[in-house]
């Protein structure tokens, strides 16, 4: 028995110097634990606040400066949440909304195509190319609206 702790103090004495030795040691349990009270701590943060969120885009559109945008939802998911009188008019296919911006009712048009879900791509059609009239906002307001109820 007294072999075995000579034997234990040496290897201890030994490995001590050693880095990996101290990184398994001690290294990896402090990870593990700082691991843990990490987790924690994020499920302690305050939740996720939709209407916040969508209240904020809409606010976003007010200040864009965007007063009216056509939009042609292929997916057909998207167009039930358009609030009548808002920023967006819901066009039945491209041609009714090309029709609409030509006759000056609205700035421009947002197209959702049918396959929106897996690629996430919009468009935005504008009567002429003015970088200063480029903007997501109220197509992006309408996706989160949806998406998160």
């Amino acid at each position: 028995m007294k072999r075995m702790w000579e034997v234990f103090r040496y290897e201890l004495k030994r490995g001590g110097r050693r880095k990996g030795y101290l990184i398994a040691t001690f290294g990896v349990p402090l990870i593990g634990l700082l691991l843990v009270v990490g987790i924690r701590l994020a499920g302690t943060l305050p939740a996720f606040n939709t209407t916040q969120m969508i209240s904020q885009a809409m606010d976003q559109v007010n200040d864009a400066g965007i007063s009216s945008a056509g939009l042609v939802d292929e997916t057909g998911r998207f167009a039930p949440n358009v609030q009548p009188g808002g920023v967006l008019t819901v066009f039945p296919d491209e041609e009714s909304a090309a029709a609409a911006m030509q006759a000056g009712r609205v700035e421009g048009n947002y197209i959702i195509p049918a396959d929106y879900m897996e690629t996430g791509t919009v468009t935005l059609v504008l009567p002429g190319m003015n970088l200063s009239d480029i903007s997501s906002v109220p197509v992006k307001a309408l996706i989160v609206s949806t998406l998160t109820q």
